[in-house]
């Protein structure tokens, strides 16, 4: 399992920081829910409308001065129309999704943080919001991966894009924006070998770029010589050693290296800059776990984060996982009690555990037979 990283979006787009509209905490966390549901449902034409296009596009060309703006503005106002698709598909599978952790105040602006969970890891957004036009919208986010706000990312890609788009465009300035469209295009389709070679002939100033960088790191989590991944996540290390994105960046090479040491503080920066999140405190435990092999540590830092967020399943997931691991019957009974009794997680283990070859111990065992006559009656 990975603990660490969520790349979907940067390939595709994500917002921040221009709101300065006072939104009330009440108001936030309403509309936080809202987006929350409409991503839940894959309603990408409501989470489209949850955004103010026209204040974003506005910030990404602030004191960009070139003969085609009008139009290079005009095309990206339109395409920024249909976003909820564009970040609804770097969710895969059913368990993909946003998860509203808090509301609060980043940069003296509103925003609504939220953890964002793919099959690759998690990152974070920090939706910015406004209602001077009547209703809360979204400006802008600032996501943890890339460090920065969306519309930074974004003005530096128009820059060089523009540079392309005179009438003395070079060949080589064609084929820089060819190979910015194919690079992007190869990292949303997970096509790894194919991403990192057309970053690797880029000029060498273009590579240099952060948002190449990430996404080279981005393409590096896809392939299977995890070795070479970890010298992609140096390198960005190495350019952007004091960007907060290397936290979430080192997190995977740090636990191949078995350096829980480095590994821990790169969580507690993460969990310090997002505002403190209580399912870090399973990422926290399950560096314990699978670095150091440390079981009893594991499961303090999981049993922490239950108290912390009662309603956290992950946690619960985590220490169930670990009782298997360790043939642990009486935790494995009283975990899968714990997740079949909770109010809100409506989940239920098939009686007999059919198909699972993790519980086949399990079932010969007394507490297998205790869990069945203590479990939930089915309605």
């Amino acid at each position: 399992m990975r603990v660490s990283r969520c790349f979907g979006v940067l390939a595709l787009v994500c917002f921040s920081g221009l709101a300065r509209a006072e939104v009330s905490k009440a108001q936030s966390e309403a509309f936080a829910q809202k987006v929350e549901a409409l991503i839940a449902a894959r309603d990408t034409a409501g989470f489209s409308a949850c955004f103010d296009v026209d204040t974003f596009v506005d910030k990404c060309f602030r004191g960009v001065q070139h003969p085609a703006l009008a139009d290079v503005k005009s095309g990206m106002r339109e395409g920024m129309a249909h976003i909820g698709d564009q970040l609804c598909a770097s969710f895969k599978s059913t368990s993909d999704g946003a998860t509203f952790v808090h509301a609060r105040t980043l940069d003296g602006a509103p925003t609504m943080t939220f953890r964002i969970s793919t099959e690759e890891g998690f990152n974070y957004w920090d939706l910015y919001v406004d209602d001077s036009k009547g209703e809360p919208k979204i400006t802008d986010v600032h996501i943890a991966m890339s460090g920065e706000d969306f519309s930074q990312s974004m003005q530096r890609i128009i820059l060089r894009m523009l540079s392309g788009t005179s009438e003395k465009a070079t060949p080589q300035d064609k084929q820089m924006i060819a190979d910015m469209q194919a690079l992007t295009a190869a990292v949303r389709s997970g096509k790894a070998e194919e991403a990192l070679t057309i970053a690797d002939r880029m000029p060498e100033k273009m590579k240099k770029e952060k948002f190449i960088q990430l996404l080279r790191v981005q393409a590096a989590a896809k392939l299977e010589d995890t070795s070479r991944a970890d010298s992609i996540c140096d390198e960005f290390r190495e350019q952007f050693g004091d960007d907060p994105a290397c936290d979430l960046v080192m997190i995977d090479p740090l636990i191949r290296r078995k350096d829980l040491e480095h590994a821990m503080a790169c969580v507690d920066r993460l969990d310090a800059s997002v505002g403190v999140d209580p399912f870090l405190g399973v990422i926290r435990g399950n560096l314990h776990a699978q670095i150091k092999n440390d079981a009893t540590t594991a499961k303090k830092m999981y049993d922490r984060a239950l108290q912390n967020n009662p309603d956290l399943f992950e946690a619960a997931d985590a220490e169930l996982m670990l009782a298997i691991t360790n043939n642990d019957f009486p935790e494995m009974k009283r975990v899968m009690l714990m997740i079949e009794n909770h109010p809100k997680w409506e989940f239920v283990f098939d009686e007999d555990l059919a198909g699972a070859e993790l519980y086949a111990a399990f079932k010969q065992s007394p507490e297998y037979a205790a869990w069945l006559k203590e479990r939930p009656k089915k309605q």
